[in-house]
């Protein structure tokens, strides 16, 4: 066999965030990739298997703007908008539904690689990476965010990381401080997708909320007490309209078309209550940032309402009952900077980060009670789960501060 002479590069290089896997390296890896899939097996988590390519649409409906910029996509030879995947949840929710699974207590868990393409913006540099987890279907009850959190700590401490930070939120927290204000969820929808650039600063409340007329998400004061004086009763409201609905209505009756179009009316939102929701979100992380201590914020619904409280106490709740790991450190954080898209969240959410200098995040998880449907589901069924990148924990295992 021919071989290329000593100290000759060969001109083919792996693509930059690709890497090759030595034999030892593997053997680390597949070491990890076991013994997790032990420790879920034990806990009634089936290892499933799904596709490597889906469509791009599966992947886009779950994350949004989100994740569109980071998809390695292309047309295959059969004209479909395929995607390699980027994690395995979308997957299982779509295996979910195809098998028509009854909705109590399904419980999968996989293996393998994922891709997600990086322009050195992400912390996480590699574009090819093994993602191990686990889904939670059917299950609505706190005891199972505490498993799936206490799994995930679980599976970290199966190398020989010392300590991580557990960086959580509540996405039902927000929702429950917006809808105070009457925001509707579509106007929740697009906060959330906001978050990370209004927190950073690089978004303004007023520049969010301008934005938010400009895509008809929301009406001034002034226009939503006119449309209510013009379309008080039924009279009104015909006259109003009679111009416009002259013509060939379709299917729907013109009562049918009325009734919808009062319904919209209804649900507007004005700029001013977005306005102060969004300063009330602000305040709240301002305040939970530089608090950061779940137990600091024992009282904090007295500034912001009584669900909020309890989405608070919610978390408490969840860390007493993981309770310790060891011989895993934990420290946990209220904090709600997490870079992952917030879209299809409905409650608990959290990071696990090393406690480097670089706070390298290897983990993460929490609830989206609202997936199934959103990808073609015919109701909402609650779901849990979470996800490790095993490359990211043993690269930073084996780094050189690693014991810091």
């Amino acid at each position: 066999m021919d071989t290329l002479p000593s100290g000759t590069l060969s001109s083919f290089q792996p693509i930059v965030g690709m890497r090759d896997f030595s034999p030892s390296e593997l053997k680390s890896r597949n070491k990890v990739i076991d013994s997790v899939g032990n420790l879920l097996s034990a806990n009634g988590f089936e290892m499933a298997d799904y596709p490597i390519i889906e469509p791009t649409e599966l992947f886009v409906k779950k994350s949004g703007g989100d994740i569109g910029g980071r998809l390695y996509s292309f047309i295959d030879p059969g004209g479909n908008r395929v995607s390699l995947r980027p994690e395995f949840t979308s997957s299982v929710i779509r295996s979910f539904l195809l098998e028509g699974s009854p909705s109590v207590g399904i419980r999968r868990q996989y293996a393998g690689s994922v891709f997600r393409y990086s322009d050195g913006e992400h912390t996480n540099e590699v574009k090819e990476f093994t993602q191990i987890g686990c889904e939670l279907i059917g299950s609505e009850s706190i005891q199972s965010d505490i498993q799936i959190l206490r799994l995930a700590l679980q599976s970290v401490s199966k190398t020989a990381v010392p300590s991580v930070v557990v960086r959580m939120g509540n996405i039902g927290l927000i929702r429950a401080l917006l809808a105070g204000y009457g925001l509707n969820e579509t106007i929740c929808f697009y906060v959330l997708s906001n978050l990370s650039t209004l927190r950073s600063g690089s978004l303004s409340s007023i520049e969010l909320v301008e934005r938010a007329a400009e895509l008809g998400l929301v009406s001034d004061s002034k226009e939503i007490d006119e449309s209510y004086t013009d379309l008080s009763d039924q009279e009104s409201i015909n006259d109003f309209l009679s111009q416009d609905l002259t013509g060939n209505t379709g299917r729907r009756s013109r009562s049918d078309i009325i009734n919808r179009l009062i319904a919209k009316e209804n649900t507007k939102v004005d700029s001013g209550s977005l306005s102060k929701a969004i300063d009330q979100l602000i305040l709240f992380l301002k305040i939970a940032e530089e608090k950061q201590d779940l137990d600091s914020l024992s009282d904090i619904g007295n500034d912001f309402g009584n669900e909020v409280q309890e989405k608070v106490d919610e978390l408490n709740s969840v860390i007493k009952g993981v309770g310790n790991v060891e011989p895993l450190s934990v420290n946990y954080v209220l904090d709600f900077s997490t870079s992952r898209g917030l879209t299809y969240y409905t409650g608990l959410i959290f990071d696990i980060s090393l406690n480097h200098s670089d706070h390298t995040v290897v983990g993460g998880g929490g609830r989206y009670d609202g997936l199934v449907k959103m990808l073609g589901g015919s109701e909402d069924v609650p779901a849990v789960g979470f996800a490790i990148n095993v490359d990211s924990l043993l690269s930073s295992v084996n780094s050189p501060d690693s014991t810091a």
